[in-house]
C-alpha cells in the first residue's frame, strides 16, 4: 500500500514529538474528524430545508399565477382610480 503524500508529510511533522504530545495530537484530530462529520450532516439538513423552501415558493407561485389565467371569453373590469384634476375638462 503507497502511503499518500499528505500522510507522509504528517508523519516528517510529528516523528520527533513525545508520546504524551501524540496523545493530544491524537484528541485533535478525532474532534476534527467528528466536526467534519457534524457539519456534512448539518449541510445536508440545511439543503433539504432550502429544498423545501423552494418547493413552498414554486408551489406558491404556481398557485398565484393560476390566480390570474383568463379563460377565453372572460371579461375583466378595473377601475382605475382619477384624481380630481383628471376630471375636469378644459
Amino acid at each position: 500500500m503507497e502511503t499518500s503524500k499528505y500522510k507522509k508529510e504528517l508523519l516528517k511533522e510529528i516523528k520527533d514529538l513525545s508520546d504524551e504530545q501524540i496523545s493530544y495530537l491524537v484528541k485533535i484530530t478525532r474532534i476534527f474528524k467528528e466536526s467534519i462529520i457534524r457539519q456534512k450532516e448539518c449541510d445536508f439538513g440545511l439543503k433539504k430545508e432550502f429544498e423545501e423552501w423552494d418547493n413552498l415558493s414554486d408551489e406558491a407561485l404556481l398557485n398565484l399565477e393560476g390566480n390570474f389565467i383568463m379563460q377565453e371569453g372572460d371579461v375583466y373590469s378595473v377601475e382605475i382610480p382619477m384624481s380630481a384634476d383628471m376630471n375636469r375638462l378644459d
